[in-house]
């Protein structure tokens, strides 16, 4: 049984701004979930480190054909080389679109055990990388496959801290502008204070248990982390989508290139009609262009520009993901079937 799902619905043209909520937020107390609750967002986050990267670009603190060699402190690129990679030849393009060959430590039977056998052991980003080198070989040379990659985003994570000379709270919250958007409920955890007078984060679950106070290390340094509510979500990626983020209004263009490896999953086949750029999946849904991005957890946030439809939308038990998929294309049919917005 699903304890709660969560959305926020907003669109000008369309005259929609809808949230709403059902269901519970903890299950041993039945307390109501609520529209405005923080979540754990986990790769969300992704989208938030990619324009983070971006901004440093804008600012000339980076180049994105820029090696990693360049950009992360040498105990990193030790534990990288140690594993079988070149550093000197994987980009931060190639991490931005999942084409950099390092495999991914998350997505593992090993770190999931891990991770069960102790929910309160503090990670650090080198101890996640160490997991995606002992989990085998490269996956292959850096942008000749597309292999999904948590690892690769806590080293964008890195290269955000080693490049803006701040933690990485400090540096999404001050390049994404959190304050100027009206991001009031949205914080990278335990990594800076909880925002003042927000309300409790709903439980999230996963196969039935309660990860709510788990440590949250374990997906933290870049690939996960963020806490928002479907609000604030849906209001980053309309701030994004609507170019109200980047100093230059073609760096949006730029996130939304990608590399076309030979290899790799759905993401990458020409003609699938979806494309994982720099941090966002870009894809049709009905003739309509989206850019998305989910989260472990049972999240989505996305943006159709044709509607200026922006979404954040959220399922609290983490094997029901794919229902909230099927739940977010049964809404899109209702809205895109109305007459009002008939292509």
């Amino acid at each position: 049984m699903v304890p709660g799902v969560v959305a926020t619905f907003e669109s000008d043209p369309l005259d929609l701004h809808w949230k709403g909520s059902s269901g519970v937020s903890d299950k041993t107390t039945d307390v109501p979930l609520t529209s405005d609750q923080p979540l754990r967002i986990a790769s969300i986050t992704k989208t938030y480190v990619a324009t983070t990267i971006l901004r440093l670009m804008e600012l000339g603190k980076l180049k994105l054909d820029d090696s990693i060699d360049h950009h992360l402190p040498e105990h990193q690129l030790q534990i990288l080389r140690d594993g079988g990679y070149q550093p000197t030849e994987i980009s931060i393009r190639h991490l931005l679109t999942q084409t950099s060959g390092i495999r991914d430590y998350a997505m593992t039977e090993n770190f999931a055990k891990a991770v069960h056998s102790d929910t309160q052991k503090r990670w650090t980003r080198e101890e996640q990388l160490q997991f995606s080198i002992n989990e085998g070989a490269p996956i292959g040379k850096a942008g000749e496959y597309y292999h999904y990659s948590d690892s690769g985003y806590i080293l964008l994570g890195e290269i955000i801290e080693q490049r803006s000379g701040m933690g990485l709270a400090a540096a999404l919250r001050s390049l994404l502008k959190f304050d100027d958007l009206g991001l009031k409920v949205t914080w990278l955890e335990t990594l800076e204070p909880s925002p003042a007078a927000v309300p409790a984060r709903t439980h999230q679950y996963w196969n039935g248990k309660d990860i709510n106070s788990w440590d949250p290390s374990f997906d933290l340094y870049g690939g996960g982390g963020l806490v928002a509510n479907m609000p604030d979500v849906a209001g980053f990626y309309s701030a994004l989508l609507g170019n109200k983020i980047f100093e230059n209004p073609r760096t949006l263009a730029v996130m939304l290139t990608s590399l076309i490896p030979d290899y790799g999953g759905p993401f990458t086949q020409p003609g699938s009609g979806s494309q994982y750029s720099m941090g966002i999946v870009v894809k049709e849904y009905r003739g309509f262009t989206m850019f998305e991005h989910g989260g472990f957890w049972g999240i989505y946030g996305f943006y159709i520009p044709a509607l200026k439809l922006s979404v954040g939308m959220a399922i609290t038990e983490q094997t029901a993901f794919g229902k909230m998929a099927d739940l977010r294309e049964a809404l899109l049919d209702v809205l895109i079937d109305t007459k009002e917005i008939k292509q």
